[in-house]
């Protein structure tokens, strides 16, 4: 795998990754159905979306950003496990073409698109997040899909969305061992012996989140609990002795791949001017009337002259690496490898429209430089809270962060 591209951050600095499929699937089944623009075009989804990203832009205001997207080809996990993920419904009618137009939103604020076929989004920004972390760059994934909690290290937080996209939960390596009860890196363990429904990764039948937890405890590794399955009561040790190889997939495929063929270009990433006209026209189009109220608070946006794009000054000493990128697909046979010679994985804001996870929308608590307490809760919207996730406790809600339970 090619380098990190050569760019130096301040210890300042700050990225954020968005997990794009995540986001849009958590808006699309937050808000109505019903918002639909005069024309009749649902944008559900699109309003959620947009309105977490103009919070981090305008909030958080990070030093680079980044969105990373499911593609629509079977990823290495589904062609080793063909049962992975097979259980999901199709896509909603009404939520697929809203990827277009996110992604016009997404390309409109000069945000680069990372994604890779044969990969996950998960994949991508587990790669991503390592470049960065070897670079001492703190990280910030938002995300909804909880198999990131993995991801979480010294350098990495997940600003997880939560019940809709009306709050989110901050994570760093202390709230999720008191969350799991086990290190973010002992994740993929734990998912071993539980299973994941939602992805459908079997597990270990009849251990559950706290026995998983108190085995990982008790004997740190998944391969560490099948070593001591014959010390465990009888119905235990028969489950782990049974589906003893049948854990140790549900471990693989739990786990999120940090060296995908994908670089991190932190040049292109950097938060760059943008056409705020342009965004303002497919707001309008859109009918987002607030948001359109709240772009003036983006920093880092420029009016272009009416003679178009050419004639505006463009940023100094940058040149826009977003045009002629691309998205490259290895072969099924190297799915954790990289052809010699491959381009690396910015993808087109362009590209289809493709499967999505189970996610969520964000909105966050102050700057991220200031890292408050490793778990804050915050409204982004009033909604009908969800129920918290099965067998595991809901997070505690820091001190003066909205209680919308």
């Amino acid at each position: 795998m090619a380098a990190a591209s050569e760019f130096t951050p301040s210890p300042d600095d700050t990225l954020v990754l968005i997990d794009g499929n995540a986001m849009i699937h958590r808006a699309f089944h937050a808000l109505p159905e019903d918002l639909t623009t005069k024309s009749g075009e649902v944008v559900n989804a699109t309003l959620g979306f947009t309105s977490m990203l103009l919070k981090i832009l305008t909030e958080q205001r990070p030093t680079y950003i980044a969105c990373a997207f499911d593609r629509p080809a079977p990823t290495f996990r589904h062609v080793e496990f063909q049962p992975y993920k097979a259980q999901r419904p199709a896509m909603p009618d009404t939520m697929r073409p809203q990827f277009k137009r996110i992604r016009e939103v997404v390309a409109a604020f000069n945000i680069p698109i990372y994604e890779m076929d044969g990969f996950e989004a998960d994949d991508v920004l587990g790669t991503l997040a390592r470049q960065a972390s070897e670079r001492h760059l703190h990280t910030f994934i938002v995300t909804g899909d909880m198999d990131t909690m993995q991801l979480v290290g010294p350098d990495v937080e997940v600003l997880a969305a939560k019940r809709g996209i009306s709050e989110i939960v901050r994570y760093d390596v202390a709230a999720v061992l008191e969350r799991y009860g086990v290190p973010p890196e002992r994740i993929p363990d734990w998912k071993a012996l539980t299973g994941d429904p939602s992805d459908n990764i079997p597990g270990v039948p009849g251990i559950g989140a706290k026995t998983a937890t108190k085995l990982l405890q008790t004997y740190g590794t998944l391969e560490g609990v099948l070593e001591h399955a014959a010390e465990l009561p009888p119905r235990q040790r028969q489950s782990l002795i049974e589906n003893a190889e049948q854990a140790r997939k549900s471990k693989w495929l739990a786990t999120i791949v940090t060296d995908a063929p994908v670089t991190l270009d932190l040049a292109a990433c950097r938060t760059h001017e943008f056409d705020r006209s342009r965004v303002r026209d497919i707001f309008r189009e859109l009918e987002f009337h607030s948001q359109i109220d709240k772009l003036a608070q983006v920093p880092h946006g420029r009016e272009v002259p009416s003679g178009g794009e050419k004639d505006a000054k463009p940023e100094e000493g940058r040149e826009d690496e977003r045009v002629g990128a691309r998205s490259v697909a290895p072969k099924a046979a190297q799915p954790h490898g990289e052809e010699p010679g491959q381009p690396q994985g910015i993808a087109p804001t362009d590209a289809g429209d493709d499967g999505v996870r189970k996610g969520d929308a964000l909105c966050s608590p102050s700057s991220l430089n200031e890292r408050p307490a490793p778990e804050t809760q915050l409204s982004l919207f009033e909604l009908e809270p969800l129920p918290p996730e099965d067998g595991l406790p809901s997070p505690a809600i820091i001190e003066g962060a909205p209680d919308t339970r």
